[in-house]
């Protein structure tokens, strides 16, 4: 699921939501660390450049598990031309 959010006249927020296992509580903590991941033939950088050009344009983005699943919130100041 996809869902976006206006959290006030100058932030909004996008969600994604998945059903799926969720993510190990061990690993958490780590999840944006630079060439940090499980996966055998994944590089480690994705959520960790994700993360970089999210908080360049004044945002945020965390990660985290819900009752089925896990959810990514990223969150961005709105442009006011």
């Amino acid at each position: 699921v996809i869902r976006t959010l206006k959290l006030s006249s100058k932030r909004a927020a996008i969600e994604i939501v998945d059903n799926g296992v969720g993510i190990n509580k061990n690993n958490l903590d780590n999840i944006f660390d630079s060439f940090y991941t499980t996966k055998s033939s994944g590089l480690g950088l994705g959520l960790s450049i994700s993360q970089k050009i999210i908080e360049a344009h004044e945002g945020s983005l965390e990660i985290y598990n819900n009752d089925k699943g896990a959810t990514a919130r990223i969150e961005l100041k709105l442009s006011h031309a």
